[in-house]
């Protein structure tokens, strides 16, 4: 990649040579699927440029990407929905553009392509808090939905178990504590994660853990109407992601995130919730060898609990057993700039307030515009309508 001289595995500055002395990421050795964006690809008006891929799933792919302006990392993901759509090169326009492969397939696509650009609105407005992944930006290109979020140097807590084996207290606790506050601010604004996992928890250098994956996130009234809004990840969900009319709600990020815990201090997967129905016979933590205060114990099995109504319900009775320290309850600031100048949250300046409430209304202009698009067929039918009208009662009249 010498053409730009930053390397596509990692985007820090290559040599000489055009070798990679950070990660020794090789071109030639890389190999990506047909419908991923090419390596050296420029998105958002040459502001991004695209390296190799992170990570995909059936909704989207994530690329690691360098942000021009100032040189720094990025993760950028891509809304691309498998099965849903397809990748077609533009010479004219010069782009990579996602289309739906069927007419039943643009109305999937588009209804996913708004629940994408949720994560956006949910981490642009939680985004001022540690132990959330911060969001940079979002823009529509190629026919699809692009999201910019500050890149992660570390590991998931899933590979840093499957590699290190089981960790010690003290350690999971310095890791969970950002994540769990950043719990706390959600529920206290009516939203879910539903996806609280090892492999949804990044370990910094530092040895601080970062929650990711929002796309999933949504408010308490909506999930408990919305059977499709759930997912379900085995070991790690609550069983009532599972239920056609389960109630969900901040218990159900409690559940994720005890049985991470448990992974964390055991080295094992807990047994899934549908396998502990009717007996439950998930061992203790102390039973596992795991020594720990008896009430912190019990508060992890008691979020373990299958049955919801007799389950732990809230992140923060749990937070002050472990961290001794009670989180006072403070409003998501959004859309008033003029006074954040002085606003102060977890070391960062009022800057925060100011970019979130920006984001903000960036969406709500993309929302409106989508809408007003929406209505475009239908009016041009009425002016159509109404000219055929008028030139036949000409011809009549004539």
């Amino acid at each position: 990649m010498r053409e730009n001289g930053y390397c596509f595995g990692c985007m820090k500055p290559l040599d000489q040579e055009g070798r990679c002395p950070a990660c020794g990421f090789d071109r030639k050795k890389y190999q990506s699927r047909g419908y991923h964006l090419p390596l050296g690809s420029v998105l958002d008006h040459g502001e991004y440029l695209i390296g190799k891929v992170l990570g995909e799933g059936g909704f989207g792919i994530t690329y690691i990407g360098l942000y021009k302006t100032l040189m720094i990392p990025v993760t950028i993901k891509e809304f691309f929905p498998k099965g849903l759509v397809r990748r077609k090169y533009s010479q004219s326009e010069q782009s990579y553009l996602v289309r739906p492969v069927s007419a039943k397939s643009e109305e999937l696509f588009r209804q996913g392509k708004r629940d994408f650009l949720q994560e956006a609105r949910v981490l642009s407005r939680f985004g001022n808090l540690d132990g959330i992944t911060h969001t940079r930006s979002f823009f529509e290109e190629n026919g699809t939905a692009y999201l910019v979020l500050d890149y992660l140097e570390g590991v998931s807590v899933r590979d840093y178990v499957a590699v290190n084996g089981r960790m010690t207290p003290a350690i999971c606790w310095q890791i969970l504590k950002n994540p769990m506050k950043a719990l706390c601010r959600l529920h206290e604004n009516d939203m879910v994660h539903q996806d609280i996992s090892p492999d949804n928890i990044m370990i910094n250098t530092s040895g601080k853990g970062t929650l990711i994956d929002f796309g999933t996130v949504w408010s308490a009234g909506e999930l408990s109407d919305n059977e499709e809004l759930a997912i379900y990840k085995r070991s790690y969900s609550a069983y009532e992601q599972l239920e056609k009319h389960g109630q969900r709600g901040p218990w159900t990020d409690v559940y994720g995130l005890c049985a991470t815990i448990y992974y964390m201090l055991t080295g094992e997967k807990p047994l899934d919730a549908t396998e502990r129905i009717y007996e439950d016979t998930l061992p203790r933590l102390s039973r596992m060898g795991v020594t720990l205060d008896d009430e912190v114990e019990k508060l992890i099995m008691r979020g373990l609990v299958v049955e919801s109504a007799d389950r732990l319900q809230s992140v923060d009775e749990l937070y002050q057993a472990l961290y001794h320290d009670s989180l006072i309850a403070f409003p998501v600031m959004m859309q008033q700039e003029t006074k954040v100048s002085s606003f102060r949250w977890g070391g960062r300046q009022g800057r925060s307030c100011t970019l979130t409430s920006q984001m903000e209304r960036k969406l709500d202009r993309m929302d409106a515009r989508r809408r007003k698009r929406k209505w475009y067929p239908v009016i041009f039918g009425i002016a159509a309508a109404g000219v055929l009208f008028l030139f036949a009662m000409y011809m009549i009249n004539g």
